[in-house]
């Protein structure tokens, strides 16, 4: 039961006051005052208890024998037929000879010996025979056919107009054959050698073997394009015959390096002269340093427009340049490592060689006027030569310490 509640309810209705007055001064004076107990009470018990067993048993058992005996026996017999097999053959190879004819072109061919008495007439045709034979001349049935005296007479008529004698045989017209030759068919290589043409030069026949190659123009980038100056070198000559293709080069693409080469006699030179030639149309000035025949001299000399120098001052004039002299554009010190450079190409030098001279250019150089800092001579167009160098060379070495 809840007791707490219901006497909670008196005691606080037991001890609840209240008072109120009224003056003349408006004064209101309000108490009031609450308590509550409580309490509550309460027990609980509870066992459970719970027990199981469980017991489980499993037996299996499996036996297998299998027994197998097999017995397998297989015998594989191939018969071939030679014949048969080389008849295949001589059918694909006679098949490979007509597609080789209708590439190189197909002849009906024979040869005809004519003599005095049929001894002869024999007698070279075995020889031609013999020389025909060689180890892919089987593809072919070779036959010598022989006519006697009163018979060859008819084929007189035909050999004198170079056709081969037409004839008549029954059983090939039953086949739908309406004549008969003594030729049989061979190709355009294979006559060749029936013709017997000379495959190496001889004493009084010159054999000239060529390549075919492309000829059409190419470019790096694949890209040919449309240029107004171009330079025209000549026509294409394929397999020893002239084309009607000129040779066309962009003038532009000229000015990088260019590599002619070519076998002796093949005309590498002509098509310099022809180069230059039309770089001279063109206006535009060259230059030709030949160190070994001296045919360009030979070629261009005699023009007034071209200057040819030499070494040897009782055929040409000599060429005189000074290395040291430089463009205005261009720095001494600049110029100056770069003579050096040269230098030790052409001579080579070692230890403090390269130092040395290095040293001697830097004096000669001040020497005629030259403000190593500034780049200007007090001098106008005055530069130091070779006699310079050699001067302040002997200077340097007197006052270094290099032995």
């Amino acid at each position: 039961m809840a007791l707490g509640t219901q006497f909670g309810g008196l005691i606080g209705s037991a001890f609840n006051e209240s008072q109120s007055s009224t003056s003349s001064h408006s004064n209101t004076v309000g108490k009031a005052y609450s308590e509550s107990i409580g309490k509550t009470t309460g027990s609980s018990y509870s066992e459970s208890k719970s027990a199981s067993r469980t017991d489980s048993y499993s037996t299996n058992q499996n036996q297998s024998v299998n027994n197998s005996i097999g017995s397998n026996r297989q015998i594989m017999l191939e018969m071939l037929n030679k014949s048969v097999e080389q008849l295949i053959k001589r059918v694909d190879h006679q098949l490979e000879r007509v597609e080789e004819a209708q590439r190189y072109g197909g002849w009906q061919t024979a040869a005809y010996f004519m003599s005095e008495g049929s001894a002869s007439s024999r007698a070279l045709a075995s020889i031609f025979l013999g020389l025909m034979r060689g180890n892919n001349s089987n593809s072919e049935d070779f036959a010598l056919t022989t006519w006697q005296a009163d018979k060859s007479k008819i084929l007189l008529p035909w050999l004198a107009n170079l056709t081969h004698p037409r004839l008549m045989d029954e059983n090939a017209r039953n086949m739908g054959i309406n004549y008969l030759t003594p030729a049989t068919l061979v190709s355009g290589k294979e006559m060749a050698i029936q013709l017997s043409l000379p495959r190496r030069s001889t004493s009084t026949v010159s054999v000239v073997e060529t390549e075919s190659f492309g000829r059409r123009i190419q470019s790096v980038n694949g890209v040919i394009e449309a240029s107004d100056s171009t330079v025209k070198l000549g026509k294409i000559r394929h397999l020893w015959q002239k084309t009607a293709q000129d040779v066309v080069l962009d003038l532009q693409q000229l000015a990088g390096h260019i590599f002619v080469t070519g076998s002796t006699g093949s005309g590498k030179s002509n098509a310099i002269y022809q180069l230059l030639n039309e770089l001279n149309r063109n206006d535009i000035k060259f230059m030709v340093i030949e160190p070994a025949k001296g045919e360009y001299k030979n070629v261009f000399g005699h023009r007034d427009d071209v200057k040819v120098f030499g070494t040897n001052p009782k055929k040409t004039k000599l060429l005189r340049i000074n290395p040291f002299k430089f463009p205005e554009d261009v720095h001494v010190l600049e110029h100056i490592d770069r003579l050096v450079e040269i230098f030790n190409v052409c001579w080579p030098m070692y230890a403090a060689m390269p130092t040395v001279l290095k040293e001697a250019m830097l004096d000669a150089y001040q020497e005629s006027g030259w403000d190593l800092t500034t780049s200007e001579n007090k001098y106008p167009k005055l530069f130091p030569t070779f006699a310079d160098l050699f001067q302040q060379l002997e200077t340097v070495l007197d006052r270094s310490t290099f032995s």
